[in-house]
């Protein structure tokens, strides 16, 4: 369908891309140790960007009409922004491992052995241990009127437990990556669950004054939602990322790093290109405090 849709478009003198995006996804759920139940969900979907007379329009389908995309794109596009950006070229990418073998053939029973053996190690002394596993795989194909064309396929292992103990106290937490989880890193999940569900069971008389916080690993998404939309690229060019001019300043504690890195292999994100084609990098955001990108 890519092929179609971009002779569609430069037939027309025109310009744009395309993505293409396959997912199939196992998902089983158990309920006190005993399967509860499974399902397939399978999602396909290709979204296509045209520059027509210098004004951009984007339309999407699960289907196979090429043609009503364009004719959805180029409608938008005469309602669309101008825009003036050109449209990258063929560039080598560079390797990162986003789809692992072993997880992509693993079979139902391996995905039940990995819920039951989370349920096992966690159970016990009058616990609930809900588990969900999940394991999928697919595609991402980028391609554009300039000539780049680009692919690379995709695997991934969710392991989630919620654990609740005597008394109604609770825990959850989650295991993902490319590949079926290493025995070292469930050895390690399943004490640092223990280790939260102890806490939570233990009372502790709140002392009065100013007094340190301190956030467990789960909270630091929620935390970091303002600063991810202040480092936005998208935000900073529209002009509402109150960091837009402070890149080279100290705006966070000097203790603070964070980068952007989708070149770490088999972790959720990675990819070798991004959906408009451009090679991934590693880029440092924030380093020692200081803005950098």
């Amino acid at each position: 369908m890519i092929p179609r849709i971009l002779e569609l478009i430069r037939s027309l003198g025109q310009g744009g891309d395309v993505v293409a995006q396959f997912d199939e996804t196992h998902a089983l759920a158990f309920d006190q140790g005993r399967l509860a139940g499974t399902s397939v969900a399978v999602e396909r979907g290709v979204n296509l960007r045209v520059i027509a007379e210098g004004r951009t329009g984007v339309s999407g389908t699960t289907g196979d009409d090429a043609d009503g995309m364009v004719d959805a794109a180029l409608a938008a596009a005469r309602a669309g922004a101008p825009v003036d950006f050109p449209l990258p070229e063929p560039n080598p990418w560079p390797r990162v491992v986003t789809r692992v073998p072993r997880a992509a053939a693993a079979s139902l029973d391996d995905l039940r052995d990995l819920g039951q053996m989370a349920h096992d190690r966690l159970a016990g002394d009058g616990r609930r241990v809900d588990v969900a596993v999940e394991r999928s795989v697919g595609s991402v194909r980028v391609a554009n009127t300039a000539g780049l064309y680009g692919s690379y396929e995709v695997s991934m292992v969710g392991l989630l437990v919620e654990v609740s103990g005597p008394g109604g106290v609770r825990t959850s937490g989650s295991l993902v990556g490319a590949d079926l989880p290493a025995p070292d890193e469930l050895e390690h999940f399943v004490g640092q669950t223990n280790v939260r569900l102890g806490w939570s069971q233990r009372a502790a008389a709140v002392p009065r004054g100013h007094l340190p916080v301190l956030f467990l690993p789960p909270a630091v998404r929620a935390l970091l939602i303002p600063v991810r939309q202040s480092l936005l690229g998208r935000t900073a060019v529209q002009g509402l990322s109150p960091l837009k001019d402070r890149v080279g300043d100290r705006v966070y504690d000097p203790a603070r790093t964070l980068p952007d890195d989708p070149l770490l292999d088999a972790r959720p994100g990675a990819r070798p290109l991004d959906g408009e084609g451009v090679p991934s990098r590693s880029l440092t955001l924030v380093r020692d405090g200081v803005v950098r990108a």
